[in-house]
């Protein structure tokens, strides 16, 4: 790893696993505040909305969703700047909390850096494909069949008692979703761009 690139590129995903592991190690001083909970957003403690996202229900948890992190990280690096990335992350985060909330009723409390993780693996191969990276439409298909695998036989069961809670797949579907979303901008903005070049 080119470590000048981790030090240009590097500061939005560490400042979100730094904020993970510390928020994880306050424990429940400040998880009550911080966890979404669906009766209190209703009572417009809409933080809750972001601050879920960082959230996690064990070490084990943690742990996975920071590997997970690191690994994107690595795979995407090149693509993001802190101010590109930590876009997508608010934007992510909210479209998973915002469509547990308003399509997933049945989910009280979530926590985890899951559904966000989903929406930067579609943007960052999305990128890539934009790049001409040919390899990029495998990755970008399997999270998708990954999803749609969740969506119809549902979460594996091993997990949910690794992290000691059920895994909330809707949460990988939202976040995917508003990746996409998120990409669809993307072309908006672009394509604003060249057509103001030509003007």
């Amino acid at each position: 790893m080119n470590f000048t690139l981790i030090r240009e590129k590097g500061l939005a995903p560490l400042l979100i696993l730094f904020l993970s592991i510390l928020l994880f190690f306050l424990g429940s001083y400040l998880n009550k505040y911080l966890i979404y909970d669906r009766n209190l957003i209703a009572e417009y403690e809409l933080w809750r909305l972001i601050t879920g996202n960082l959230l996690h229900t064990n070490i084990n948890h943690l742990i996975m969703n920071l590997l997970a992190l690191l690994l994107l990280f690595n795979l995407y690096i090149k693509n993001f700047s802190f101010l590109s990335y930590i876009s997508l992350f608010i934007f992510c985060s909210l479209g998973v909390t915002i469509g547990i909330f308003f399509f997933a009723p049945s989910i009280i409390k979530y926590v985890g850096l899951s559904g966000v993780l989903h929406g930067i693996f579609v943007y960052g191969s999305y990128l890539d494909i934009k790049k001409g990276f040919r390899s990029s439409w495998f990755l970008f298909f399997a999270v998708w069949i990954k999803i749609i695998y969740e969506q119809v036989f549902g979460a594996n069961e091993s997990l949910s008692e690794l992290i000691n809670a059920s895994v909330a797949i809707e949460a990988h579907l939202y976040g995917a979703i508003s990746a996409l979303i998120f990409c669809f901008i993307h072309e908006l903005y672009l394509r604003y761009k060249i057509s103001k070049t030509k003007r």
